[in-house]
C-alpha cells in the first residue's frame, strides 16, 4: 500500500505524528489546514492511526481565522511574519460602498461600519474644504486637528481610533510663529480610547471609556525608518498606501477599507480602518497657477474593533431584544460636533503663551463652522440638513449671533446649500432670529442653563511635537486636559414635523445635541448653542411585528400574519411602509407551496387584506403555514 500511495516509510512517519500544540498533522501546517487527497485516503485506512475527539467536525475557514487571530498578541507581534499581521479581505464582508448606498440594503449588523464609513468621509470633506478655503494664518491649528480625533472618538463608541496622516512635506500650520508658507516634514494626529483603569484621575477602580490620548505620529526622527509612517518598514501603513503617494489615479472610493490588521506596537487589537483622502492645492504662494493643482496631501483614517463588528447571532428575544434606536448614527454626528465645539471652547485659550515659537489656536471661524456643518451633510446621505445655532453673544467679538446651515438640494446631487439662518427674522428686522424661538433650542437651553452637573467628564492626554521638526513628542503644557460634554440622552428629539416654511418640505424628525463653553471669568459652564440635524421621516423603517417588553411602539402588532401557524419577523430596509415583515412558520407546521423561499412576504399580505375589506376576491386565508407531517 505504501507503493501504491507513492509514500516512503519517513512520509508514514510524518503523517502518524500528532501535533499536540494546535490538533493538526504537519501536512495541514503546510498547507493551510486542507490535507491532500492521497495522504487523507491513506490516513482513513490506516488501522493504527490515534482517534482523536470530534474527527467528524473537519477544519473550516472559521478555524483558520481563528487560529491566525489568536497566533499573535502583543509579545511576539515583533517577531512574527509581516502577512501574520494582516486577514484576508474576505473576513469582513458586505462593507458598506458609497456607491450602493440608497439603492443596495444595509444588513442590519453592518450600521456600525456603515457609521464609521460616514465618519471617515466626513472628515475628509471638511479638511479638504478648509484647507482649501481657509487663509493661512486662519487654518486649523495643532489643537484643532487634536480635539477634532478627540471627539471623532468621545462621541461614538465604536470608533477605536481617529487619525489624519499627511503625507512629507504637505502639513501647513499656524501654531508656529514665522512659518508662512512652510510644511513640516510629518504630520499625524491619532487619538484613541485609553485605558483609565489604574489612572489617579478618578477613584473608581473601573474603566470610563472616556480617557482619550492623542499623539502625534509624525514626531519622528526624519531617518527613523520603522517610526516613519510613510515607509515601507512601518509594518501596518496600508491605510497610508491605499491613497498616498498621490502618484496614480485612484479610481475606487472616495472610501477605501483596509485589511483586519493588529494594531502592532498600538492599539495591540484586530482592527479595521476605513480610509478617506484629502484633498489640498500643492505647492502654494508659487505664483504660477498652472502648477498648484489639486492632489490628496492626507488620509483621514477611522478605525473600528475588528472583535466589535455589530453582528448577533442570536434570536431576538425577551434577553436579546432588538434595537429600537432609528437614525442614532445621525445623531451622533450631531453629538460629534457638539462635542468637538464643547472640547474647543474649554480647552483652547486664544490668550496664552507658550515658550520659543509656538503659539495657541485662534479662535472659531466662520469658515471653519461652515466647513462642519457641510462635512455633516455630505458624510451622511440621511442627513437633510444640519446646522449650528449659538446663543446670543456666544460665538465670537464679532458676531452677536451666527446659524449656519447646511443641506442638500436632492440626494443624488454633489451639490449643497448653505446659509446664516440669522436674516431669517419673521418678527421684522431688529428682532431676534427665528432659531431662538424653535422649540428644541429653548427646551436645551432652560434644561442647561445654571446646571451642568450631568454632563459627562473627558479627559484627554496630549502629546505634542517637539519642535516644528518633529523630532520626538512631549507632553503638552496642561496634561492632562479635562472638558464637559453633553452625551446622546442629554439631547433633544424632536415630534414628527411637516417642514412647511423650512427648506425641505417634507416630513422631519429632528435631533438637537446642546455645547458647552466658559464664561467671560472661565470660572463656570454656560449653555453656548446647540446642534441640529434633519432627517426624513419616511426613510425610518417601521415595526409591525409584536414587541417583547414596554417598548414603546405605534405600529406594535398591526401585521397581518396569521398567529396560530406563523410569527412575524420584522424585515428593514422598506421605509415608512407597511408590510415590512415576513411571516415565518411556527414551530409544528411547514411551508404548504413549493417555492423558493419558505415564508410570506409581509407586502403580499398587506394587499391581500386590502382587497379582503373592498369585499373582492383575495388569497389570505391560503397565506398560513400548514400542520407538518411526513409521509
Amino acid at each position: 500500500m505504501l507503493i501504491r500511495l507513492g509514500l516512503d516509510k519517513k512520509s508514514l512517519i510524518e503523517i502518524l505524528k500528532y501535533d499536540e500544540v494546535d490538533g493538526r498533522m504537519p501536512n495541514q501546517r503546510q498547507h493551510g489546514g486542507s490535507v491532500r487527497r492521497e495522504e487523507s485516503l491513506f490516513t482513513n485506512l490506516n488501522p493504527f492511526q490515534r482517534p482523536i475527539q470530534f474527527d467528524w467536525q473537519s477544519r473550516d475557514n472559521f478555524d483558520a481565522i481563528h487560529e491566525q487571530v489568536n497566533r499573535v498578541n502583543r509579545d511576539n507581534c515583533r517577531i512574527v511574519d509581516i502577512n501574520d499581521l494582516f486577514l484576508p479581505n474576505s473576513t469582513v464582508t458586505h462593507v458598506p460602498n458609497i456607491k450602493g448606498l440608497g439603492t443596495d440594503p444595509v444588513f442590519p449588523n453592518r450600521t456600525n461600519l456603515l457609521h464609521v464609513h460616514n465618519m471617515a468621509l466626513s472628515r475628509a470633506f471638511f479638511y479638504s474644504f478648509i484647507l482649501q478655503k481657509a487663509e493661512d494664518d486662519v487654518e486649523p491649528g495643532f489643537m484643532y486637528y487634536f480635539l477634532s480625533s478627540i471627539a471623532d472618538v468621545a462621541a461614538n463608541r465604536f470608533i477605536n481610533a481617529s487619525s489624519v496622516y499627511f503625507a512629507p512635506d504637505r502639513a501647513f500650520t499656524p501654531s508656529y510663529k514665522g512659518f508662512f508658507n512652510k510644511t513640516m516634514p510629518l504630520f499625524a494626529p491619532r487619538a484613541f480610547r485609553a485605558d483609565d483603569f489604574n489612572d489617579p484621575y478618578h477613584l473608581s477602580g473601573t474603566s470610563t471609556l472616556n480617557t482619550i490620548a492623542v499623539s502625534d505620529l509624525g514626531a519622528v526622527k526624519v531617518n527613523s525608518q520603522s517610526n516613519n509612517y510613510t515607509h515601507e518598514h512601518y509594518k501596518i501603513n496600508k491605510w497610508y498606501n491605499l491613497w498616498l503617494p498621490d502618484n496614480t489615479k485612484n479610481t475606487p472610493g472616495p472610501v477605501a477599507w483596509t485589511q483586519p490588521y493588529y494594531g502592532y506596537e498600538r492599539s495591540n487589537k484586530w482592527v479595521v480602518s476605513a480610509t478617506s483622502p484629502i484633498v489640498d492645492f500643492n505647492p502654494r504662494h508659487t505664483g504660477w497657477r498652472h502648477i498648484e493643482y489639486a492632489r490628496y496631501v492626507a488620509v483621514s483614517v477611522m478605525e473600528i474593533d475588528f472583535e466589535r463588528l455589530d453582528i448577533n447571532q442570536c434570536p431576538i428575544g425577551p434577553g436579546n431584544p432588538r434595537s429600537i434606536f432609528y437614525f442614532e448614527n445621525q445623531a451622533r454626528m450631531a453629538l460629534r460636533l457638539a462635542n468637538f465645539i464643547s472640547a474647543f471652547l474649554q480647552v483652547v485659550d486664544p490668550t496664552v503663551s507658550y515658550a520659543e515659537f509656538r503659539v495657541p489656536d485662534k479662535s472659531l471661524t466662520t469658515d471653519q463652522m461652515i466647513g462642519e456643518v457641510l462635512s455633516l451633510v455630505s458624510g451622511d446621505l440621511k442627513l437633510l440638513g444640519a446646522g449650528v445655532f449659538f446663543d446670543r453673544n456666544q460665538f465670537n467679538a464679532n458676531y452677536t449671533y451666527f446659524a449656519p446651515y447646511a443641506w442638500r438640494p436632492r440626494r443624488e446631487l454633489r451639490a449643497f446649500n448653505v446659509i446664516d439662518l440669522v436674516g431669517k427674522r419673521s418678527a421684522g428686522p431688529g428682532s431676534e432670529p427665528d432659531y431662538l424661538k424653535n422649540e428644541a433650542f429653548k427646551y436645551l437651553k432652560l434644561r442647561w442653563t445654571g446646571i451642568t452637573d450631568q454632563l459627562q467628564t473627558y479627559t484627554t492626554k496630549i502629546n505634542i511635537r517637539y519642535n516644528s521638526s518633529g523630532l520626538n513628542t512631549i507632553k503638552f503644557d496642561q496634561y492632562p486636559l479635562q472638558y464637559q460634554a453633553a452625551e446622546l440622552n442629554h439631547g433633544y428629539w424632536s415630534r414628527p414635523y411637516y417642514d412647511c416654511n423650512g427648506f425641505h418640505k417634507r416630513w422631519l424628525v429632528t435631533y438637537s445635541s446642546p455645547f458647552f463653553g466658559w464664561n467671560n471669568l472661565r470660572n463656570k459652564l454656560v449653555f453656548k448653542g446647540v446642534v441640529s440635524v434633519h432627517m426624513d421621516l419616511l426613510q425610518l423603517d417601521i415595526n409591525q411585528c409584536d414587541s417583547y417588553g414596554n417598548t414603546a411602539n405605534a405600529f406594535e402588532g398591526t401585521h397581518k400574519c396569521d398567529r396560530e401557524s406563523t410569527r412575524c419577523v420584522p424585515m428593514f430596509g422598506r421605509k415608512y411602509e407597511s408590510g415590512g415583515y415576513k411571516c415565518e412558520c411556527n414551530q409544528g407546521y411547514e411551508y404548504p407551496y413549493l417555492d423558493l423561499v419558505t415564508y410570506f412576504d409581509g407586502q403580499n399580505l398587506e394587499s391581500e387584506y386590502l382587497s379582503v375589506e373592498k369585499n373582492k376576491p383575495s388569497r389570505m386565508d391560503q397565506l398560513r403555514c400548514r400542520i407538518s407531517g411526513s409521509s
